[in-house]
């Protein structure tokens, strides 16, 4: 057998330059929504918690809730806030 000299191939992402850039920003694109994904976000979150004192307390905000959102006229009455309790404390 003789060896038969051939000229070096070229690499693949020379010889597709199209492709190559496609599976380069792909690449980059999977690497930032990874980073995305897994890197913590901060949010300035100003809202204060103010927790109803009593059963009743609740059941008055969310009533005052419900009116303001029926006088406004904005919001489907399917879709007003509701609460789901057992009438009592529990």
């Amino acid at each position: 057998m003789t060896k038969t000299d051939s000229p070096p191939q070229k690499s693949w992402f020379k010889r597709h330059p199209v492709w190559s850039g496609v599976l380069g920003f792909l690449v980059l694109l999977l690497v930032f929504l990874a980073l995305m994904a897994f890197l913590p976000v901060k949010v300035s979150d100003t809202s204060v918690s103010n927790p109803a004192g009593s059963h009743d307390e609740a059941i008055a905000r969310i009533d005052a809730i419900r009116e303001a959102e029926q006088a406004s006229g904005e919001i489907n009455p399917v879709c007003l806030s509701t609460v789901m309790t057992h009438g009592e404390k529990t």
